[in-house]
């Protein structure tokens, strides 16, 4: 075995050692994270299959519900394939993830938040496995005759706060990572046999086919890098090829677009879903100029934050600043990619309506591994040393910064009442139910009422916990209410006297 391959297998063991120690410290799912269950299941909780008002359910119940196919076996499993692929409900979605997701909960029948957080999250890291493997595969062919050099790339590109973080969300952004980095690998493997050849396999074309329409289908925002890179494929190869070659080009965009037929019927459902129609608005609205300073502002803090780390952040840009001070340029392969990776990181960003890190994040690899590329092209001839320090400064950022995300271990004070009241007008309030079922005891009820006034009707006591719409007017403004506070991004507990039962 060759130190080259060695030193990769020492990083692949370290990530995954990582992951598996978080995995562990994982205490809950969020709210999205839940969603990606009741998707996945196509269970009540979503949409018009909303949960029942007026109905009393048990903490039982409900974790059935949640956490257990209501058919189990392989049957239910091929029912909610098929749903999934006609129409997964979730229409600022497709349903690649979903299918993965209901594939890896496959057998599960134990009514516990346990089991499936340990599910998807194994399912994670197959992903991170195989995205590892596509980048070390990518930068061996990229420095042959670079020993250590993939090694300390792949430590940049896996061992961060934010590509850990990623393996730790039940959401569809390590299968977008995988495959984002597979499309990036199956990209350069082209180029490279065209460059060297002065032609393309057919082969070639069928992987960049392939990896693209997954790529998109794992994430819509996706489809900017994918066209992003093929355009500078496309440029990179016609110095090379003879026209008729230049054809496949063409050919992997419209295969792309039946594949992605083909994954999810559904695939252009998007088109008709108001989060597109959000983001149209937001683009052409006074605030678009708002929203390029704050995504522009968070991929920053993202970048210096959660993938490099403060101190190594420093270091690079005093390696670049030397280096540009001194006439130095790098002697980079293929540097448009990071250059497509860190533009798609800033356009998905500003389009995204909330500035958070999932939205950018499969990225990561790509960017993180060109930054240490960077730096340690330009600290030439020391760049040995450069890269000692900057694996320190990553190790430190990783443990000690506290950046890793979505353990979801903090503490939540939740009402130890027999029965918890949610109060809901619509279908999609009704189904905000599904973000309590992971605190409910087991002695513990809930209740859905539609008004206000019959929430006392459920309980013994003085008082009566409700659960509604954050700042909702008709209960801060309320003679009877106690107090209030925040429970999640969406809910508020509100503490309402029982005076209300006598409101009819």
């Amino acid at each position: 075995m060759s130190v080259a391959t060695l030193s990769i297998i020492v990083v692949l063991v370290v990530a995954l050692a990582f992951r598996v120690y978080y995995i562990t410290q994982k205490a809950g799912l969020e709210g999205d994270e839940l969603t990606s269950l009741t998707l996945a299941y196509n269970a009540t909780g979503w949409g018009d299959d909303a949960y029942v008002a007026d109905s009393v359910y048990t903490s039982q119940q409900l974790r059935q519900m949640l956490y257990v196919d209501n058919r189990g076996g392989f049957a239910g499993y091929a029912d909610d394939i098929a749903s999934l692929w006609r129409d997964n409900r979730d229409g600022s979605h497709a349903s690649l993830y979903y299918m993965a997701l209901r594939t890896a909960l496959i057998g599960q029948d134990v009514p516990e938040i346990r089991p499936v957080i340990t599910r998807a999250c194994v399912l994670n890291l197959l992903l991170f496995a195989a995205s590892f493997v596509a980048m070390a595969w990518m930068l061996r062919r990229l420095f042959p005759r670079r020993r250590y050099l993939p090694a300390l790339l792949l430590a940049a590109a896996y061992l961060n706060p934010a590509a850990i973080s990623t393996t730790l969300l039940v959401r569809e952004y390590q299968l977008a990572e995988a495959l984002m980095v597979a499309f990036t690998a199956a990209t350069v493997a082209l180029c490279m046999y065209a460059k060297d050849n002065r032609r393309v396999k057919a082969s070639h074309a069928i992987c960049v086919a392939i990896s693209s329409a997954a790529l998109v289908s794992a994430g819509y925002f996706n489809t900017i890098y994918a066209v992003l890179l093929c355009i500078g494929a496309y440029v990179y190869c016609r110095r090379h090829l003879p026209t008729r070659a230049q054809l496949y080009f063409p050919a992997i965009i419209v295969v792309s677009v039946i594949l992605c037929k083909l994954f999810y019927w559904g695939f252009f459902n998007f088109l008709f879903d108001d989060r597109t129609a959000d983001v149209a608005t937001m683009l052409s609205g006074d605030n678009t100029w708002a929203h390029v300073y704050y995504g522009c502002t968070k991929c920053v803090k993202m970048t210096a934050l959660d993938i490099l780390g403060l101190p190594l952040t420093a270091l690079i840009a005093v390696v670049a600043i030397v280096a540009m001070w001194r006439g130095r340029k790098p002697n980079m392969p293929f540097d448009r990619v990071p250059v497509f990776a860190a533009l798609w990181f800033v356009l998905a960003m500003i389009l995204a309506p909330w500035k958070l890190n999932r939205y950018a994040c499969a990225a990561v690899p790509v960017i993180a591994a060109g930054c240490m590329f960077l730096a340690c092209e330009l600290a030439r001839p020391k760049h040995k040393i450069v890269a000692i320090v900057a694996l320190l400064l990553l190790a430190g950022n990783t443990l000690f910064s506290g950046r890793v995300d979505y353990l979801n271990d903090e503490p939540v004070d939740f009402p130890n009442d027999r029965c918890v009241v949610l109060y809901a007008k619509t279908s999609g309030d009704r189904n905000m139910l599904t973000l309590l079922i992971p605190h409910l005891s087991d002695e513990q009820r809930c209740v859905i009422v539609p008004t206000i006034a019959d929430a006392g009707r459920y309980v013994d006591g003085d008082e009566v916990s409700v659960f509604a719409d954050k700042e909702l007017p008709e209960l801060c403004n309320s003679p009877v209410l106690v107090d209030s506070q925040p429970f999640n991004p969406w809910l508020c507990r509100y503490r309402i006297n029982t005076f209300y039962r006598t409101q009819k």
